[in-house]
């Protein structure tokens, strides 16, 4: 996530914009299990362009041995927000 957060900023300041705020927001997200992680992204395949589950089962499988807690599979989800404006 942050390299779009910091590539957008920096084009909005070569497009010749005032970036008046800039803040990034990390949190976890908690999947009970692989099954909801490929619903997500079969349902919203913005997310990770060209996901097939065919291809990216292994790394599927490696991301639940490694990210499996008690309470689920943690992931964290990036949001950010940008502000510029146009000086007169």
């Amino acid at each position: 996530m942050g390299s779009h957060f910091e590539r957008y900023q920096t084009g909005f300041k070569g497009a010749g914009l005032i970036v008046t705020r800039a803040q990034l927001h990390e949190i976890p997200v908690v999947f009970g299990n692989l099954g909801e992680i490929v619903y997500m992204l079969t349902v919203a395949a913005w997310e990770v362009p060209g996901f097939s589950l065919e291809t990216d089962l292994e790394a599927l499988l490696a991301l639940e041995r490694r990210l499996t807690w008690a309470e689920g599979i943690v992931l964290t989800e990036g949001r950010y927000v940008l502000e510029a404006w146009k000086p007169p």
